[in-house]
């Protein structure tokens, strides 16, 4: 297991979990406005042509059937506005963000499956070349731990 390649792929896999949310959030903030503006255009021209109809059919139909034919077209028209705002979808793009994710997860996994359980830290971190980054590594590492256990044990105030 190389640390290098660990570390692209988990940036790789991070970085398209990251397009996935901002992809999806996009659609959804799109349904939602294409929502409200099929409401509120709906809603205002619904009334000027409620009106408009009512004062037609009410010769035509008398004052019982006309609100009822302009109720069935309003409820006829909300369905019409709401389908549109149900059928939207991400596109090719979200595929293409879900492609990379998986791809990066396969390659973290395959770089953890392929790793000796009792090979050494040198060969975890890149190969014997780099024992001089190793040789940094770990008293960083246990300076690191040995403070973060200082300041839990220390008393709280």
């Amino acid at each position: 297991m190389n640390i290098k390649t660990v570390m692209q792929s988990a940036r790789l896999y991070a970085r398209s979990e990251a397009m996935v949310a901002e992809i999806r959030m996009r659609v959804a903030g799109r349904k939602i406005v294409f929502t409200i503006l099929g409401i509120l255009t709906g809603v205002m021209g619904l009334a000027f042509i409620n009106v408009a109809a009512y004062i037609y059919l009410q010769t035509l139909l008398g004052p019982v059937w006309t609100p009822l034919a302009i109720g069935l077209a309003n409820f006829a028209i909300a369905a019409i506005a709401l389908a549109g705002a149900l059928f939207a979808h991400a596109g090719p793009d979200l595929a293409m963000a879900k492609e990379l994710r998986d791809t990066a997860s396969s390659a973290l996994e395959d770089e953890f499956q392929t790793a000796s359980p009792l090979g050494s830290l040198a060969g975890a971190l890149g190969g014997g070349s780099d024992s001089r980054f190793v040789s940094l590594l770990l008293p960083a590492v246990i300076s690191i731990v040995s403070a973060l256990s200082k300041r839990k044990s220390a008393p709280k105030k």
